[in-house]
């Protein structure tokens, strides 16, 4: 169920059901995905109501609004092996594990207009940046990546310590926050837009488990 509610979790009010639903820009419409058929990307007014699919894809996540609400990003699951596989040699086997790519998409947000931005077979938690044509993503084999919708070139934000996740541009565009895992646990960078430098907001209490 996706609801609504106050900062400090009153006034709950369910609007309809999905996953990772994202206000637009203006907060007159939600964007969220379903994984029951109909499967895919789905709008809806604020309130829950007039819920349409846009975009059809089996297993979808992390939308994302751009900047001036005419585009959405996501993730959808596409190729690569979804479960283990037994291989022999002779007699020796071993198991190659499920390896699922998961890939970028993008689409006017009326449903028209679809394309995938090129990008690593991992990439998570789009975010788009304030010049509303780069995306950045988070493959925690290689760090936090960007890709431009427009001219298709790729770059590189960060890479210190390749197990990221959940990339975030500040409202001004000039700050991107992430986390990653480093030392046994998650804690919360902040960098500049250009990369660097980059900040801990958060990090390990030597003397205990707490922050």
């Amino acid at each position: 169920n996706i609801y609504t509610g106050k900062g400090d979790g009153s006034q709950l009010t369910r609007l309809t059901y999905g996953l990772d639903p994202t206000w637009s820009p203006d907060k007159q419409q939600i964007a969220f995905a379903r994984w029951d058929a109909p499967a895919g990307l789905y709008v809806a007014h604020a309130d829950g109501s007039n819920a349409r699919p846009i975009f059809s894809a089996a297993q979808l996540i992390a939308p994302r609004w751009s900047p001036d609400g005419s585009r959405i990003a996501f993730t959808q699951q596409k190729g690569g092996p979804g479960r283990d596989r037994r291989v022999c040699y002779f007699r020796f086997c071993f198991t190659l594990p499920a390896n699922p790519y998961w890939k970028l998409g993008v689409v006017d947000s009326d449903g028209s207009n679809f394309g995938e931005p090129p990008c690593t077979n991992h990439c998570y938690s789009p975010a788009w940046s304030s010049d509303g044509h780069t995306l950045l993503y988070a493959d925690d084999g290689f760090g936090i990546l960007t890709t431009d919708v427009l001219s298709r070139a790729q770059g590189t934000l960060y890479n210190q310590v390749p197990k990221v996740q959940a990339p975030v541009v500040s409202p001004d565009g000039t700050h991107v926050a992430f986390q990653v895992h480093a030392n046994d646990e998650w804690d919360i960078l902040v960098m500049a837009a250009n990369g660097s430098p980059v900040t801990a907001v958060t990090q390990a209490d030597p003397l205990s488990f707490t922050k």
